[in-house]
């Protein structure tokens, strides 16, 4: 299987889940820390399994290694955060197509921090992401920038942040074992840093949102594990 078909078959993935989230988002007493919570909590779970029966849990982690992973909890948190607070403000097409626009923060940070070449394919990509971006928020001749805006886009720099730094990681980490981490994680800081989020999790004992949020965990696991591995067949690729 090539890296193409990794990439999209996650980009499926991840705009059926973008649907999914909305629906939870949308709810009156939803609380985007408590979805991280779940969400992070399901798809780890989900992941760690896989690990286990797959190829085995890579628990240690390389010391040169504990700056990135303090990176990934950070900025992953923020991420699912920042998106989950857009989506409860803005349509869904708008959260999902601004949040594309993270692809173009992860074009600079690999120039940047990867030292990967300049590609026209990838500035014409690049490129086609703005334009879209611009069609979507042209308003009655005007751009309207509102709280959910700001949200989604600060999500994507986060992602993109966060993304940058799993390349480092994926280098010498298991992909599977590593989804676990980038999960888990963050989860284990809100832990400390918010518990008071944890007795929303209540929300998610509803039927049709369990339902939903085991869906769109089951679904996210395969998703960035499909993501993963594609990064780690253009590591092998390029190294």
């Amino acid at each position: 299987m090539t890296w193409q078909l990794f990439v999209g078959v996650s980009i499926l993935l991840y705009s059926v889940n973008a649907l999914l989230h909305r629906i939870l988002m949308k709810e009156a007493d939803s609380d985007p820390y408590a979805q991280t919570i779940a969400f992070y909590g399901l798809v780890g779970l989900f992941a760690f399994f896989i690990a286990v029966f797959r190829d085995g849990f890579q628990y240690r982690i390389p010391p040169d290694l504990f700056p990135y992973f303090i990176i990934i909890t950070i900025f992953a948190a923020l991420t699912s955060v920042l998106g989950f607070r857009s989506i409860q403000l803005i349509e869904a097409s708008e959260s999902s197509i601004l949040g594309s626009t993270s692809r173009i923060w992860v074009l600079f940070g690999a120039f940047i921090f990867l030292k990967e070449e300049f590609s026209i394919n990838k500035l014409v990509g690049t490129f086609l992401i703005l334009i879209s971006v611009i069609v979507v928020q042209w308003k009655n001749k005007r751009f309207v920038i509102n709280e959910g805006i700001i949200f989604a886009v600060l999500a994507s720099i986060s992602f993109a942040i966060t993304e940058t730094a799993s390349y480092y990681i994926l280098r010498k980490f298991d992909a599977t074992s590593f989804a676990v981490y980038t999960n888990w994680l963050p989860v284990i800081a809100f832990l400390f840093i918010r518990p008071k989020s944890f007795k929303r999790l209540t929300f998610y004992l509803k039927r049709k949102n369990a339902f939903n949020i085991l869906l769109v965990s089951a679904s996210d696991v395969f998703a960035s594990l499909f993501r993963l591995k594609c990064q780690k067949e253009l590591l092998s690729i390029t190294h």
